[in-house]
Order: C-alpha cells, then structure tokens, then sequence
C-alpha cells in the first residue's frame, strides 16, 4: 500500500516527465519523426492498459467501500461495537484504496490524453513531409 508522500512523489515524477514529453528540447532534426510517433504510440498503449488495470480497481474499490459499510451499519444495527469498530477500520481502509486508485486513473487518463497529442502532432509532421518530399521528387 502506497502512502500519500509516495503517491504524491510519482504523481510529481510524473507531471515532469510529461512537461519534459511536451517541450521537446532538441532539436527538430536530431530525433527521427517516425521513432517520435512510434515511441508516442506506444505511450498511448501503455498508458491505454495502465488506465484499464487503475479503472478496475476503481470499481473493486468502490465495491468494497460499499460493502465495508454495509457490515458496518449492520453491526452497529446489532450492537456489536468490536465488530463495528473492526468494519469502520476496514471501510476507512478500502475508501483510501478508493482514493488512491481514483488518482491513478486520473493520472493515466492525464498520460493517455498527452501521449495522443504528441502522436497526433508527430504523425501531421511526418505526413507533412511525407506531402513535401513527393513533391520535390515528382
């Protein structure tokens, strides 16, 4: 289990590694489009599956927040305060999964949604040269 500084360290790791994605310090001739796009691809697939695996455990999660409180609302119901005191620690517990799983899908749907941009940007660069090229031949 993560705790809030490690999820705030990633989070930070994160957001810099996506403005350093952003602002492609090199120069334009230095890295070969067609690498660029492919590897941009490949960021929107990793970041596709990442956002799928974190959407599922946001639906466990809540699953879980839901049925932690439901045994604990039954046992203050039946007046078992050790069973109730166990099912509040367990519902606290299973809304921080809750909290931390929301996070990650926010951040890998943040990393899809830059990685489509840069493709889409790469790939209008590429075929604009691709357009230029043609021309100069034919």
């Amino acid at each position: 289990m993560l705790t809030k500084l490690t999820c705030l360290a990633f989070a930070f790791a994160a957001t810099t590694a996506s403005a350093a994605t952003i602002t492609r310090l090199e120069p334009a001739g230095a890295v070969d489009p067609v690498a660029r796009t492919r590897e941009d691809a490949q960021r929107i697939w990793y970041h596709d599956q990442e956002l799928r695996i974190a959407e599922q455990d946001l639906t466990s999660a809540r699953i879980d927040v839901a049925l932690t409180r439901e045994h604990w609302d039954a046992a203050v119901t039946a007046k078992h305060p050790d069973a109730a005191g166990t099912w509040a620690q367990r519902h606290f517990a299973a809304m921080q999964a809750e909290k931390e799983a929301f996070g990650r899908v926010q951040l890998h749907r943040a990393e899809h949604d830059i990685a489509r941009d840069d493709f889409q940007r790469d790939a209008a660069w590429v075929r604009a040269e691709a357009r230029l090229s043609t021309r100069k031949r034919g």
